[in-house]
């Protein structure tokens, strides 16, 4: 903890006479209070000036839910740090617990969360537990909650209630939770002095201790915690936590005690500290002991909309997904309301760079989709958003989750402004296959002209659509655009049915010579016996591209029909072709 500023000289005289360049790790950013964020960014952005003028290079850590690269995007290069690779962890279950780190390993791949354990430190936490335990909780608080408690028994050992007296050491885990609540309420609150007083009040509350007693025993409990705990750490007048990570642990666990006596009134023990960043991991926590997540997931869902907030949007959605996205279909359907409204709010014309924007809409249409059916009414209501990518990235969802009850709402959007919004819609609609999209694709045929464009239009739909488009297509290809002629037998082709085959061998008079060249590739495609005599008398077609596409076709047609000896093989042995 940096309470000054360097020595005179720190950043220039002393590497010079070290022949050395500084390099500076900045950690815990997303640990700095809001509050307090605005001054450590201008002196961060001094520093930074200082350091590149003198060579020096830094490193700045925060968790990935408060990234800071966008204040020092030009100054800064984003990396991402990944867990630890299977090898990774391997070699450190192996490094400490040598014979038992087969026996280890095994016990994680029976568990369902043994995914978490590719951070170090939950890694470590389990190696701790396990060795103490010989077995493993099933989840993450519990996890954390074993830890403490060995922790705590081992700080017992070591004299800790010698030094606290039976009351206080009784008081010890309960007084834990209580500090860190207080901190993370207030983070600035980390002074021996300030936190005594908090203990202080929670011994008069708990323990029905007089005023004075609390006074003397509320210094003496962060004392002596801040040496022998284990987890709650002091330094000089300064107290912190062995990693944050405990300390929103042990709020969550006093959050859950509230919740308990004031019968899960989320607005009155959570409030609007939710819309903070420094409560998300424990809310998450609280959600992971919470005996009812789903209702908190949709309080927090409509709080998220009633802000227009995506963090808490998020959060939400991380809380359901914690425990089964299809447990709850009314918690489903607000927490897709919350990320579509975040999902609006993704600017394709500069709210966002346009990387970050588009991987930002695609990580929320993938979470709408994982929602799925529960989520189809918030998006066909998105679909109306005035933000093309909120449009577009909203029809992909639909056409992922493939719900028909989206049906009406893709048809209307099959006329949106945006070209690229228009290919979603129609994609979706192709996935989904509900025969109601079928004359609205077709009446749009005449518009897709670049049948041979690897983007997806109307007659890939119409193809995946299959049979309930067959007739519309047989009459579109007698259409006077010849375009659509080319995207009917295109269709007709994919979709393989037999009753396309006599409409499309009149294609093969067609006065456009693409049309004639689709239809006999369709034919072959589809591989009916009857389009051989026709297609072999369209061998003689002048256009040298319809008698390839012809001679192809008979050959898939005799590949598909004919075994060796059989009569049709040799029905037209005197074809010169």
């Amino acid at each position: 903890i940096l309470h000054e500023d360097p020595p005179s000289g720190f950043f220039s005289e002393w590497p010079r006479r070290m022949n050395a360049r500084w390099l500076l790790l900045l950690d815990g950013f997303d640990e700095v209070p809001g509050n307090r964020r605005g001054g450590l960014l201008r002196w961060l952005r001094d520093m930074l000036a200082i350091l590149s003028a003198e060579g020096h290079f830094a490193i700045l850590t925060s968790r990935s839910t408060d990234d800071p690269t966008d204040e020092f995007r030009s100054e800064f290069s984003r990396w991402e740090l990944l867990p630890l690779s299977l090898e990774q962890q391997s070699d450190l279950i192996h490094n400490w617990l040598e014979d038992r780190a087969n026996a280890f390993q095994l016990t994680l791949r029976r568990m369902r969360s043994n995914s978490l354990y590719g951070t170090p430190l939950l890694l470590t936490i389990a190696v701790i537990v396990y060795d103490r335990d010989r077995n493993l909780p099933e989840h993450r608080v519990k996890l954390y909650d074993r830890f403490v408690d060995i922790w705590l028994a081992e700080a017992q050992q070591r004299g800790l209630e010698d030094e606290l007296g039976e009351d206080l050491t009784d008081a010890v885990r309960y007084g834990l939770e209580f500090l860190a609540l207080a901190m993370t309420e207030c983070p600035e609150m980390n002074l021996v002095e300030t936190l005594s007083r908090v203990a202080a009040g929670y011994l008069q509350q708990e323990l029905d201790f007089g005023e004075a007693r609390a006074s003397a025993s509320g210094r003496k409990f962060v004392e002596v915690l801040g040496r022998r705990s284990g987890v709650f750490t002091r330094r000089g007048d300064v107290c912190s936590w062995l990693h944050s990570t405990f300390r929103e642990h042990l709020a969550a666990c006093a959050l859950s005690r509230h919740l308990q006596v004031c019968q899960n009134d989320y607005g009155m023990v959570l409030g609007d500290q939710v819309f903070s960043r420094l409560w998300t991991e424990v809310t998450m926590m609280l959600s992971e002991m919470h005996d009812h997540p789903t209702c908190l997931a949709r309080w927090l869902a409509a709080q998220a909309i009633s802000r227009k907030d995506e963090q808490v949007a998020w959060l939400a959605y991380n809380c359901l997904e914690k425990h089964g996205l299809a447990g709850d279909i009314e918690a489903g359907s607000v927490v897709a309301s919350a990320l579509t409204m975040a999902l609006a709010q993704y600017r394709s014309d500069g709210g966002l760079d346009y990387d970050s924007g588009w991987e930002s809409c695609r990580r929320t249409a993938d979470a709408l989709v994982k929602i799925g059916c529960p989520a189809v009414e918030a998006l066909t209501h998105a679909l109306r958003s005035p933000e093309e990518w909120a449009r577009g990235w909203t029809a992909w969802a639909l056409g992922a989750i493939g719900s028909p009850a989206a049906t009406d709402a893709l048809i209307f959007g099959l006329f949106d402004p945006d070209e690229w919004v228009r290919e979603k819609v129609i994609e979706a609609l192709g996935k989904i296959g509900d025969p109601r999209a079928v004359e609205p694709l077709t009446r749009i045929l005449p518009f897709y002209y670049a049948s041979f464009s690897s983007s997806y239009g109307p007659r890939d739909a119409l193809a995946n659509i299959g049979a309930p488009a067959v007739e519309y297509l047989i009459t579109a290809l007698c259409d006077r655009n010849h375009w659509v002629r080319w995207h009917a037998t295109d269709a007709l082709g994919m979709i393989g049915d037999t009753r396309a085959v006599d409409p499309l061998l009149s294609c093969l008079h067609d006065p456009d010579a693409i049309v004639r060249t689709r239809a006999a590739q369709a034919l072959g495609t589809i591989g009916d016996v009857r389009a051989l005599e026709p297609l072999i008398a369209a061998l003689h077609d002048p256009e040298a591209n319809v008698a390839d596409a012809t001679r192809e076709a008979i050959g898939a047609i005799r590949q598909r029909t004919c075994e060796p000896g059989d009569e049709t093989s040799r029905v037209h042995h005197d074809d010169p072709q």
